[in-house]
């Protein structure tokens, strides 16, 4: 069974290189989603390490850093690849295409800082054997129209699928699908064309998903803007997921995400300044 081996960017180191505001917190979800989405698929298992992990757990059949830029320059932006063999250049160049697929905007030159091509840990991967290996730079948390990319719901969904793509591993989800999961805003009543509404518990708690069914998260606030501290998380068969993290909910529309065809289970445990109407719609 070959094994692609992800590596969570700065994770989780608290002194020295700690990586940009949030990235930690990116590329543990994009890993998870790596999991949620790859493994078992196509023959292909998937091992997640740490930054600092022993160099024995770098061999595999290929290799992945997640990772997001940061700058000063708010105006920088794009995503970008680093590699060191020409198996790790064919990665990153299908990875490239299949993020671009999937609705990523554009891209800065490979290699094109000494960091990228002289990452630590694609070097430790190829002496391990493992030479389809690369890192990639997902896009920058500096930059506001990168940073809203990322950090919806379907940020780290787009970088695992992506990866799936160049290595080949067919998830039966297209950019179609993607773009459904994603989270978006709209005007919307719930509880119409004979849709089943079952409220979420405010904090706590989890609600259980029909098999093989449809199904809906909806957020409402009302009258003012909400930040919500906190997370909402999905069960995929088995394995947790990120959905909403610390998420700015405006006010009096429905906040809507479809979730995924192996989602479980719906959990909530946050906090916020004003009681969140939540429900969740499911249709078989």
């Amino acid at each position: 069974m070959p094994t692609l081996v992800v590596q969570m960017g700065h994770c989780f180191r608290r002194t020295g290189a700690t990586g940009t505001r949030g990235e930690q917190a990116f590329a543990t979800a994009a890993a998870d989603s790596c999991v949620n989405f790859l493994n078992g698929r196509g023959g292909w298992s998937v091992r997640k390490i740490l930054a600092d992990d022993p160099r024995i757990l770098y061999r595999g059949d290929a290799f992945v850093a997640v990772h997001c830029d940061g700058s000063t320059n708010p105006s920088a932006r794009g995503a970008s690849v680093g590699y060191r063999t020409s198996e790790g250049r064919e990665f990153g160049q299908a990875w490239k295409r299949a993020y671009a697929a999937r609705g990523w905007p554009g891209f800065r030159p490979d290699n094109y800082t000494a960091a990228l091509s002289g990452y630590y840990g694609t070097g430790t991967a190829v002496a391990q054997g493992n030479r389809r290996a690369v890192i990639v730079e997902c896009g920058f948390l500096t930059n506001p129209e990168d940073r809203l990319l990322l950090s919806g719901p379907d940020g780290p969904a787009r970088v695992a699928l992506a990866i799936g793509d160049a290595l080949g591993i067919s998830t039966g989800i297209d950019q179609k699908d993607e773009d459904e999961m994603a989270l978006s805003t709209e005007q919307w009543e719930p509880g119409t064309d004979k849709w089943g509404v079952i409220a979420v518990p405010p904090v706590g708690g989890s609600l259980s998903v029909p098999p093989d069914g449809q199904a809906w998260l909806h957020l409402r606030v009302p009258h003012q803007t909400v930040e919500v501290h906190g997370l909402w998380s999905v069960d995929l068969n088995g394995a947790g997921a990120l959905l909403l993290e610390n998420h700015t909910l405006a006010p009096d529309v429905y906040h809507r995400w479809r979730l995924p065809t192996n989602c479980m289970q719906v959990s909530c445990l946050y906090t916020a300044e004003v009681p969140i109407a939540a429900t969740l719609e499911t249709k078989a």
